[in-house]
């Protein structure tokens, strides 16, 4: 099957005149290759304004696995970069593992590497990781809670910043494909001349494909 997808993210801290628009790209073939698995190639491509100015272009690949007790996904590709991003070559992915606990709720943890999209003013690229649980109340309505680490590098300094934040989110289908999600986040930062901390509200809508319901669940946004 055929996926395809966009995305375009703004950021804006009034009291730092501090404003970023992000985009991205990216066009998905999945294949079932067992029950409960699937393997994925992507083309992809992302850019963030100044400051933060990054231009990210390449190709990937996704695995799917579903069972009775657990999910995995891992996503990851090779992207040709602009200058501004620090390197020429930069990597850029996601995993997530969860164990089902219930036939409603599951632990998951979770790692990524991709833009920042301005959550952190000198950092172009983000590095994250975290854990959390999440609960559905039915098979169009669910919610979920984490707690994230955050690491980021000044390409030019190259000074290393580190924070966390906590994550709630309510997820809704709606219909025709198309989903929403409601994010709530609170973020603390170290690395700076004094504690630094925002919260941020997320909305994300987004459209897919139907999947057969054995891989669907490993899916991550």
């Amino acid at each position: 099957a055929w996926d395809l997808s966009g995305s375009h993210n703004y950021t804006k801290y009034n009291a730092d005149r501090f404003l970023v628009h992000s985009a991205r790209a990216r066009v998905e073939y999945l294949h079932r290759i067992a029950k409960g698995a699937a393997l994925g190639f992507y083309g992809s491509g992302a850019h963030q304004t100044q400051p933060l100015d990054c231009t990210l272009g390449g190709i990937g690949m996704r695995v799917l696995s579903s069972g009775s007790h657990a999910s995995f996904n891992l996503s990851g590709g090779v992207n040709g970069a602009n200058p501004n991003c620090g390197k020429r070559v930069e990597f850029t992915g996601n995993a997530a593992l969860y164990a089902h606990l219930t036939n409603r709720t599951d632990f998951y943890v979770t790692g990524n590497r991709d833009l920042g999209d301005g959550v952190l003013e000198h950092s172009i690229l983000l590095n994250t990781g975290g854990a959390g649980l999440r609960h559905a109340f039915s098979h169009n309505v669910g919610v979920s809670a984490s707690l994230n680490e955050l690491y980021g590098p000044d390409p030019r300094s190259k000074q290393t910043y580190h924070g966390s934040f906590v994550d709630g989110s309510l997820r809704c289908r709606l219909w025709m494909g198309f989903s929403e999600e409601m994010e709530l986040r609170r973020y603390s930062f170290s690395g700076f001349s004094a504690e630094a901390g925002r919260t941020v509200g997320v909305f994300t809508l987004w459209w897919s494909p139907p999947r057969e319901h054995e891989t669907e669940a490993a899916v991550v946004r």
